[in-house]
Formats: C-alpha cells, sequence, structure tokens
C-alpha cells in the first residue's frame, strides 16, 4: 500500500514542523519492526514554507510505501500515523491512500499576482530568477516583476490538478482572487493576490 502523510509537530497539530526535520527525513528511510521487516518506507519527501506569526515552519508532505496492517492501525485517509525513522520520530495525518505507486502529473503553469501598497524595499527585495525547490522539482520561479508601489510578479510554477482545482504544494488551492502563500528562498510572498493564470 501506498500513502501520503502530512507531518505535524509531534504532539501539537496546532504546530507545523520547523526547517530541521525537512533535513532529518531521507529519501528510503525506513520503520522496521523487532524482526527487522520494514514496516513503512519514504518514497518522497516534499517541503513547503508556511509563514505564521513570525514563525518559520514547514508543510512536509511524505509519500510512504507501507505494509497492512499497519501496527494494528488503521490505515484510511484521516488517520493520524506515528513513525519512528532512522533520524527521528514523527507524526501526521493520512491524506492519501492508493494499492498502486502514485502517478502525480505536474502543470508547468504561468502566474501573475499583485500585491498594491506595497512597502517600502518590498519591490527591491523580488529577484528574477528566485525559485523554490520542494525537495524534488524547482517548483517555482520568478520570470518578470513591475511596480514598485503596485507590484505585478509573473512567474512560473508547478501545480497538479486535483478534482478540478490547480493545487500548489499538495493543499494551496490556487485561482484568479485568492491569496497566496508561498516563497522563495529569499522572499515570502505575504498579502499577494492571484490575477492571472496561463
Amino acid at each position: 500500500m501506498y500513502a501520503k502523510v502530512k507531518l505535524e509537530s509531534w504532539g501539537v497539530q496546532t504546530e507545523k514542523p520547523t526547517i530541521w526535520l525537512t533535513t532529518a527525513i531521507k529519501k528510503g528511510d525506513r520503520e522496521t519492526d523487532f524482526a527487522g521487516k520494514t514496516l513503512a518506507e519514504v518514497q518522497n519527501i516534499k517541503y513547503y514554507p508556511y509563514y505564521m506569526d513570525n514563525k518559520d515552519q514547514f508543510n512536509i508532505f511524505l509519500t510512504l510505501k507501507i505494509v497492512t496492517p499497519y501496527k494494528r492501525s488503521p490505515l484510511v485517509i484521516g488517520a493520524p500515523i506515528a513513525l519512528i525513522l532512522a533520524n527521528t520520530q514523527v507524526y501526521g495525518t493520512i491524506i492519501d491512500l492508493s494499492s498502486k505507486p502514485f502517478n502525480d502529473k505536474y502543470l508547468e503553469k504561468t502566474i501573475y499576482f499583485v500585491k498594491r501598497n506595497s512597502y517600502p524595499g518590498e519591490y527591491e527585495a523580488i529577484k528574477i530568477g528566485d525559485s523554490y525547490f520542494d525537495g524534488t522539482r524547482t517548483a517555482f520561479e520568478i520570470l518578470e516583476k513591475s511596480g514598485p508601489e503596485n507590484i505585478t510578479v509573473k512567474a512560473k510554477i508547478s501545480l497538479q490538478e486535483k478534482n478540478g482545482e490547480l493545487v500548489f504544494g499538495e493543499e494551496q488551492v490556487i485561482k484568479p482572487g485568492k491569496l497566496l502563500n508561498l516563497s522563495t528562498l529569499n522572499f515570502a510572498f505575504n498579502d499577494f493576490v492571484v490575477g492571472k493564470i496561463e
């Protein structure tokens, strides 16, 4: 069985993991039982910055190959799961299941987003060519900008189509008029609104 899991800080579901957890988990990490049999193996890890209350936190998603039954726990969407991997212990929620490996398909789109009445220095801080790597691929790259008081940014973004919606980072719906919550290594886009998607 294959599962996608969204991680939370251990024992604190309202808090998201911090940056150390993005390096503590590696593709191929396994959880084993006392006999050495593999219970779960990390097939993929993706992480996306999430800024709230000036805390650097991440939405972290694991794709697992997992045995059934798994430690007498139900494998259903929405169920909690605890994993003891080589370098860390993590807690999360199952968000997707499949009997076959996931075949995630991504669409490369051009997105325009805007911010009215920007802060001093905000326009200068946005760098053309700046990008974000999610652990697997370049998920976002700035192509152009105009401003400075009213900023418009043109970017390339990697999206999935889920239930007729375009989704960034496994769960953030991207559509015109919606606030954007993403960043590059150098800039966090706060209070920017999606204008157009091509």
